[in-house]
Parts: structure tokens; sequence; C-alpha cells
């Protein structure tokens, strides 16, 4: 029994950093899309989006 939960905290514990790695894909994706006046609604340079943009979806 004591396996089993162990097992469901591991399990739950790989399906949250499945969807953390998921969200900062689809996130860095929008900030590519963003035009200027986006960018400088949320007070974010191109070259600041630009840099988050192209990391990896396993870096933070």
């Amino acid at each position: 029994m004591l396996f089993g939960g162990s097992f469901r905290v591991i399990n739950h514990s790989r399906s949250g950093l499945l969807e953390t790695l998921i969200q900062r894909a689809v996130q860095r994706r929008q900030l590519r899309e963003l035009d200027d006046s986006q960018l400088e609604d949320i007070g974010v340079s191109r070259a600041e989006a630009h840099r988050e943009a192209v990391k990896p979806f396993w870096r933070k």
C-alpha cells in the first residue's frame, strides 16, 4: 500500500512537470507572435521578447 501511495505522488509530480513544460512552450510561441505595440503594452522590448522566446522549453 505504501508503494502505491508513493507512486501516485511521483506520477503527479511528473504530470505537473509536463504541464509546466507545455505552458512554457506555448507562452514562448505566443511571445514571438506579439507585435511591437503589444510588447510595449506589457513593458517588454523586442530584444527581451526574442531572448525569452528562443529559450528551449526546458529552461527557465
